[in-house]
């Protein structure tokens, strides 16, 4: 979905009624107390707009488990053999990985299972939490609000609202991968973006081109569709553009978006298949030059 406070173009000032400041110290004391209100503003529309997603998250029997250990792939070893893909988050290197060792080791584990069988390699995708003063809590939450991955939809079931919610506040405060300009791939970049084919990936770039052709929306992110990253979605989809009509898709070109998912090669090109409700969210230009993105 797009996000309003992300939306392009400078936020409304809530003090513009009031008088400008003149000296440098109140400038600096108007600045900071309009940052707050904004910041407040925007943390009242994010806790509701989590609290209403985490409502419409529908409850799942659960197990109570352990773990034996964690693998450098950041897969649960249970006790009893199992293994659990962390189901919501996508864990970046070993740093992440042990902070998810020392998070659950020696806790009892509340584990949902989030499919009817295991993939191919045996793993069961679960949603896990893990007790802390007499309560759950979120695994994959506290890590990706430690900066430590990105959210990331592995199925319909995953409940994303509070996993995103807590990767923004990460990455407002620019901690663990956010503080790295390069953990947000271009989405013009075609060398980077091969060689990471295969993964879950966050990429940004301004949009070159955006169609409908039969039931697929493609949009285009380099002028040579080719030579940059296209995201294909179905023509149900709008909402997630945010649009209401396909005649509202040129208003699309130019803007900025940010978009996540399975990166796949097809068409000659790399290519993200929008899938589960992973959020196409616009970002203000400045963002996106800010990391070095600029194409």
């Amino acid at each position: 979905m797009l996000y309003p406070a992300e939306l392009p173009g400078e936020p409304a000032d809530p003090l513009a009624y009031r008088s400008a400041p003149h000296s440098p110290a109140a400038r600096v004391r108007h600045r900071s107390a309009r940052w707050r209100i904004l910041l407040l503003l925007a943390g009242l529309c994010l806790a509701a707009a989590t609290g209403e997603a985490a409502a419409q998250c529908p409850e799942a029997p659960s197990e109570t488990v352990h773990a034996s250990r964690v693998t450098p792939e950041g897969d649960l070893v249970l006790s009893d053999g199992r293994v659990v893909r962390l189901a919501g988050a996508v864990l970046d290197g070993k740093n992440a990985t042990d902070a998810l060792q020392a998070l659950v080791a020696g806790k009892a584990l509340r584990l949902t299972r989030l499919d009817e069988r295991p993939d191919r390699w045996g793993r069961v995708l679960g949603s896990v939490e893990v007790s802390a003063n007499g309560a759950w809590a979120s695994a994959a939450e506290i890590l990706l609000a430690r900066g430590l991955g990105h959210a990331a939809a592995q199925s319909e079931r995953v409940c994303l609202a509070p996993l995103l919610a807590a990767e923004a506040g990460a990455r407002q405060r620019r901690l663990g991968v956010w503080s790295d300009p390069d953990y947000v791939l271009s989405a013009a970049d075609k060398p980077v973006l091969l060689g990471r084919l295969g993964d879950h990936v966050v990429a940004a770039g301004r949009v070159r081109s955006a169609r409908l052709s039969g039931t697929r929306i493609y949009l285009n992110f380099s002028r040579r569709w080719r030579d940059g990253l296209t995201v294909i979605l179905h023509q149900d989809e709008l909402a997630a553009l945010g649009i209401r009509d396909v005649s509202a898709l040129p208003g699309l070109e130019g803007q900025f978006l940010r978009v996540r998912g399975f990166l796949d090669w097809r068409y000659g090109g790399p290519v993200i298949l929008h899938r589960n409700g992973e959020p196409i969210e616009r970002i203000p230009a400045r963002e996106h030059h800010a990391r070095g993105n600029a194409r």
